[in-house]
């Protein structure tokens, strides 16, 4: 079984997540996400081709916020997709997490 395509683009803006972001796809690409966290005071994480994503996913997603806050920097889920928006509501975590939204679709 092949394994689920993530890709992450870091560049001088954002990092921006495409594919699946779930428990199978994360330990294989995840530790290149941390790189910029010192480097910025708000940092966007766009979402907007981020096809399916699990709990795992929302797991690392609130780690890579808690990181970023011990780091200095705020950041900011860009174009939350609906099965997100949905995990976060069924987890109890959407008022936790609403600073860090943008874009909601």
């Amino acid at each position: 079984m092949s394994e689920p395509a993530l890709t992450l683009d870091i560049d001088a803006k954002a990092l921006t997540l495409s594919g699946e972001l779930t428990r199978q796809s994360i330990p294989h690409h995840w530790p290149k996400g941390w790189q910029w966290i010192a480097k910025a005071e708000q940092w966007p994480v766009i979402l907007t081709n981020v096809t399916r994503i699990d709990s795992a996913g929302v797991a690392i997603l609130l780690h890579l916020i808690q990181q970023a806050r011990m780091q200095g920097c705020h950041v900011l889920l860009c174009a939350v997709p609906n099965q997100l928006q949905t995990l976060l509501k069924l987890s109890n975590l959407d008022s936790v997490i609403t600073e860090h939204l943008e874009d909601v679709q």
